[in-house]
């Protein structure tokens, strides 16, 4: 199965991911996770570090970015456009959320600016939980081939908790 173009996991620190072009599957219709362009893991604790930058994501079968439990990034200057959420694979532009604090820790303090966002589906265009996340200077619009999205731009799902956000 595909499991994204970059799959990262347990105790990667210190990662630049610049000017790469990263093409998914498109509108596949598939109901299972391996649609993501980047993943970094869940379970991947001690992941920080990353710098995310001038890099084109396009035609995603799910996510464009897939964070659990990573903390201290950026993502700048990419462009991100066409990503495919469906009643059996819910989807966002970044998927960086805790459904259950008790065992698994959130992802913390992530900038994202500076970013373009066409035509992304799904709960959000970044939906995520924990502590010190920034966004801003992000340009979002939708050409109207997409959905949208159901609950705004930059989000958190019912059982999520964000804290010192900007």
């Amino acid at each position: 199965p595909r499991l994204g173009d970059l799959l990262l996991d347990t105790g990667v620190t210190n990662i630049t991911v610049d000017l790469c072009e990263f093409q998914g599957v498109g509108d596949d219709g598939a109901a299972s996770p391996e649609n993501n362009l980047i993943w970094i893991y869940p379970g991947a604790t001690n992941t920080r570090y990353w710098v995310i930058r001038r890099s084109y994501f396009h035609d995603a079968g799910e996510c464009f970015l897939y964070f659990r439990e990573a903390d201290d990034g950026i993502v700048e200057y990419c462009y991100f456009a066409r990503n495919e959420s469906t009643a059996a694979q819910h989807s966002e532009g970044i998927s960086s959320f805790v459904e259950n604090f008790a065992t698994s820790p959130a992802t913390d303090r992530w900038i994202i600016r500076h970013n373009v966002w066409e035509d992304v589906e799904g709960t959000g265009v970044v939906v995520f939980s924990g502590d010190g996340w920034e966004f801003y200077g992000n340009l979002i619009f939708n050409t109207g081939i997409s959905a949208g999205t159901s609950n705004g731009s930059f989000c958190t799902q019912s059982t999520s908790i964000a804290t010192n956000t900007k």
